[in-house]
């Protein structure tokens, strides 16, 4: 039987880096053992300091003592538990999901009651990543909210936005409105417009040039 031939070292691929608890992986693979704790809504959860620390400026500073470290979070021995008192677990996870996997958590439900909550869900995620300065986490919850915007709820969403000062989703629902005269004048009738032109006059400004700018095209 002929022997095998070698393949030289050079031309085997490494393996994919895999996220694993230890307890999922086997003795030979070197994954170091979560090393910070945070208690959140009562809730532990289990992290690494140097993931936390590479992923958000925030998150760095407040491991190392840094000066923007805020008050909610103190700094502790590393066996100790990081309390944060002011943020709901559920959102605490899908950050650090989102930390882990550069992806947003799989949400449950499309319709009714499921999809309003799935709709906030993805607002609060999206205050919780200006919180830690996590930019990617960022684009990708105006992409998402972006993808939601209607008649009824786009005024709504652009004084978010302005508040927030978001411009990319910004830009999204300003896109959105001008896009005719004729969803201009529906959006303009809806509830949120008012709530719009009473708390935000000035963004007010934007939609009226890009749609003086889509008149102009005709």
């Amino acid at each position: 039987m002929a022997a095998m031939p070698e393949v030289p070292a050079e031309d085997v691929a490494p393996p994919s880096p895999v996220l694993a608890t230890t307890a999922d992986v086997a003795p030979a693979c070197k994954v170091p053992a979560t090393d910070l704790t945070y208690s959140v809504g009562g809730e532990l959860f289990h992290a690494h300091k140097v993931v936390l620390a590479a992923r958000s400026p925030v998150f760095e500073a407040e491991l190392s003592g840094g000066p923007t470290s805020t008050a909610e979070e103190s700094h502790a021995p590393a066996a100790a538990i990081v309390e944060v008192d002011d943020m709901r677990p559920d959102l605490f996870e899908a950050l650090l999901h989102y930390i882990y996997t550069d992806t947003l958590p799989a949400t449950e439900g499309e319709a009714g009651d499921d999809e309003d909550a799935s709709h906030q869900m993805t607002r609060n995620l999206l205050v919780t990543a200006d919180r830690y300065d996590i930019e990617g986490l960022k684009l990708l919850c105006e992409g998402e909210l972006a993808k939601t915007l209607d008649e009824g709820n786009v005024a709504e969403m652009l004084a978010f936005a302005d508040d927030h000062y978001r411009s990319t989703l910004k830009d999204a629902c300003v896109e959105f409105m001008a896009a005719s005269p004729e969803r201009m004048e529906r959006v303009v009738a809806s509830y949120g417009y008012q709530r719009l032109r009473m708390g935000h006059p000035l963004i007010l400004v934007d939609v009226l040039e890009k749609l003086l700018m889509f008149r102009n095209k005709q």
